[in-house]
């Protein structure tokens, strides 16, 4: 599904509404709306700041695990780019302490601040992790890309994305032995090495 807002070209994956789907289905409402808006907040963040310091969005993925933005960053400075890379998560912990203050305040129950928080912390804490295509795996290339070519730095990041594409793969092979299902597991697992393969076999076609 594709949809316009304001100039943004939005496209949501098919899987993505088939998942969100199925969690309401479940009864899982809260949580669901939890998920989303840690989501929308992330994503809206790095569009603030990247319009911010000038950097053009091109398009606004939304996928099974998350999002993604296409945008012209390899136009900018590293530091424009750090920063842009850096809002998602830092807006999601931003938000918990906004969120915990309401629960303090009794604004908002206990319970429902609690897992409001928790897909906040759980979005921001997983995008830092150093694998592509995370926020995290990003900040890890510009690192790498001091020391290494810009090739070989999306590269590495991207392997190292499929590592922890694998492990995930494996905790929830692992869950099937003790009768637990782990289904964000799996989604996020299956996605995340989709995606750093991409991101691997496209790194010569980037820096191009």
């Amino acid at each position: 599904m594709v949809l316009r807002i304001s100039n943004y070209k939005i496209s949501i994956s098919f899987f993505f509404m088939a998942v969100v789907l199925l969690a309401f289905a479940a009864g899982m409402y809260i949580e669901t709306v939890a998920a989303l808006f840690a989501l929308g907040v992330h994503e809206f963040a790095h569009v603030f700041v990247g319009n911010k310091l000038g950097i053009v969005i091109h398009e606004i993925e939304i996928l099974p695990f998350g999002g993604r933005i296409k945008s012209s960053l390899g136009d900018v400075s590293e530091e424009k780019e750090m920063l842009t890379v850096l809002a998602g998560p830092l807006a999601n912990f931003a938000v918990v302490g906004f969120i915990l203050m309401l629960s303090t305040l009794e604004f908002i129950p206990t319970k429902l601040a609690w897992q409001f928080t928790h897909y906040q912390l759980m979005l921001g804490i997983f995008n830092m992790l150093p694998a592509l295509p995370l926020d995290g795996g990003r900040i890890f290339a510009l690192w790498l890309r001091q020391r290494v070519s810009y090739t070989l730095s999306v590269r590495i990041a991207s392997q190292t994305g499929k590592i922890l594409a694998f492990s995930m793969l494996f905790i929830a092979l692992l869950g099937f032995a003790f009768k637990k299902v782990y289904i964000s597991f799996i989604v996020a697992g299956f996605f995340l090495l989709q995606q750093a393969s991409k991101e691997e076999k496209n790194a010569h076609l980037i820096f191009m």
